[in-house]
């Protein structure tokens, strides 16, 4: 995809932006802008956030998550936003919370849970890794 001079300096702003909110550890992280996915009321720019994320299992109660790598209270400006996530292409609508989940740090980390029925369907366990790819509702 070409990107135009404003459509590149758009990226890079949000990206910008978005990097002083990145609580948790990732290997890979990384915030686009999609320029053609426009509403068509408002001509706003949907925000979507790709990156790869480990898979956590709660063994006792049989739920997994993978963490959100930004801090949505700074983002969105609430502590639970609706979501349509892919995770491996596989689509999922849900929300992103907060948990209890700490980092190391002891920094929040706000976590999207991840359907049994999708673990199944991807091959995935604990420990493995899932890219995701979220866009608010």
């Amino acid at each position: 995809m070409k990107h135009s001079q404003d459509s590149y300096t758009a990226y890079e702003n949000i990206k910008l932006y978005l990097s002083q909110y990145l609580p948790c550890s990732f290997s890979e992280k990384q915030a686009r802008n999609d320029k053609n996915q426009r509403s068509s009321n408002n001509k706003s720019k949907i925000i979507m956030f790709e990156f790869d994320a480990v898979l956590h299992e709660i063994k006792d109660k049989g739920g997994a998550y993978v963490v959100f790598p930004w801090n949505i209270r700074e983002v969105f400006g609430k502590g639970r936003v609706r979501v349509h996530v892919e995770f491996d292409s596989v689509p999922y609508d849900g929300n992103i919370v907060n948990m209890g989940v700490k980092d190391s740090e002891g920094n929040v980390c706000y976590i999207i849970g991840v359907l049994k029925s999708i673990r199944r369907q991807l091959g995935k366990k604990d420990g493995d890794t899932i890219h995701v790819v979220v866009k608010a509702l």
